[in-house]
């Protein structure tokens, strides 16, 4: 019996069953709650920033 709800995030890559996917882009519960608690002036924060980048450019390739 496999697990169809199973996702690699695509901030930690971890295997998680609980997130959303943004524009086709795995976020993990964890990572989600992260990003929404990171201040601009965190070291994290540009880490996510370019995480979520990478989102935007895959997503409206032409």
């Amino acid at each position: 019996m496999g697990n169809n709800n199973i996702h690699c995030c695509g901030v930690c890559k971890q295997m998680r069953t609980e997130g959303i996917l943004l524009f086709g882009f795995y976020i993990c519960h964890e990572c989600e709650q992260e990003i929404v608690a990171t201040n601009p002036s965190d070291a994290s924060y540009q880490y996510y920033v370019e995480k979520l980048r990478s989102i935007n450019q895959s997503s409206y390739t032409i």
